[in-house]
C-alpha cells in the first residue's frame, strides 16, 4: 500500500539511508527515491539505521543542504 502512494508525493523529498543499514537497505531507499518525482537519495557511509545518531555530521550536513529546497 505504501509502495502505491509514493509516486503521488508532489512535495520535495529526501531519502537517506544508512550505508550499512540491513532492514532498510540502501536498495529499498533508492527504490522509494525512484518512486518519488525528482526525490533526493543520500547513502550515509559507515552507517547503519540510524544514521542521525551514528555519523550525525554527515546526516546534519545532508539535511541542512536539503531544506532550503
Amino acid at each position: 500500500m505504501q509502495d502505491e502512494l509514493l509516486p503521488r508525493n508532489a512535495m520535495p523529498c529526501l531519502v537517506m539511508a544508512g550505508e550499512h543499514d540491513v532492514a532498510a537497505t540502501p536498495a529499498i531507499a533508492q527504490g522509494m527515491a525512484h518512486s518519488i518525482a525528482g526525490a533526493q537519495l543520500q547513502v550515509i557511509a559507515d552507517a547503519a539505521h540510524l544514521p542521525n545518531v551514528e555519523r550525525h555530521a554527515a546526516f546534519d550536513t545532508t539535511l541542512l543542504a536539503f531544506l532550503p529546497r
